[in-house]
């Protein structure tokens, strides 16, 4: 009978969460690419493969980190621990890429223009306001597992995290959905043709004897 060694599955752990981990990133980084070979438009795909290449660096990185940290528990200075110091830059990078793309692709919100977009749900201009500051805070909520590094316990941690991206993807959501909206309302165009009934009905609203005139060119093309 052979005994498992001890750190084995730890090791194993922390080489296959990551790898799980990144497959939504990897197939979406995928796609961005297949769409440039189909469209040779580098913008969006490409700028958008770059952002999911990020997280895959970050992911890359806080995998090393882990392993780093388990091997060499005594070794705390930042300076002798350059593939932390990666990772803080990967990850400050992944965020600030991320928030740009929600505020201004994802959410379409231009709020530095004077005029206001049509089709906005929001009245008050200072709930996407707060919706900016509140998606620039949990896209950097990665940096509580420096500050309460070895006060809180790792569960507990990420606990936290994981309650703060559900409610940022709540919100995400939110915004994703209106500019939607926003991009059907200013785009729309009337439909090429109605049924014959709604036809009348349409004419009958905007002039009142439409519908005999509508009537006659339907009988003039038979």
């Amino acid at each position: 009978m052979i005994l498992a060694q001890p750190g084995v599955c730890s090791s194993s752990h922390n080489t296959l969460s990551p790898l799980v981990a990144a497959l939504p990133s990897w197939f979406r980084f995928a796609q961005c690419l297949r769409c440039y070979y189909d469209t040779k438009l580098a913008f969006p795909h490409l700028v958008n493969a770059g952002k999911y290449s990020a997280s895959i660096f970050v992911l890359i990185f806080t995998t090393l980190n882990t392993i780093q940290r388990e091997e060499f528990p005594a070794n705390d200075q930042i300076i002798d621990r350059p593939v932390y110091l990666l990772w803080i830059l990967c990850a400050v990078i992944n965020s600030c890429y991320t928030f740009y793309w929600d505020v201004y692709m994802d959410w379409g919100l231009e709020l530095h223009k004077k005029t206001r977009p049509k089709g906005l749900k929001f009245h008050h201009i200072t709930i996407y306001y707060l919706a900016i500051v509140e998606d620039l805070l949990l896209r950097f909520a990665w940096s509580i597992t420096i500050a309460v590094d070895g006060l809180l316990e790792k569960e507990i941690t990420l606990s936290i995290l994981a309650a703060a991206e559900i409610f940022r993807r709540f919100v995400w959501n939110v915004f994703r959905v209106e500019d939607e909206h926003v991009i059907s309302y200013k785009f729309r165009t009337p439909s090429p043709w109605l049924p014959k009934h709604e036809a009348d009905f349409e004419a009958s609203r905007h002039q009142p004897g439409a519908i005999a005139q509508h009537k006659n060119n339907d009988h003039s093309q038979k």
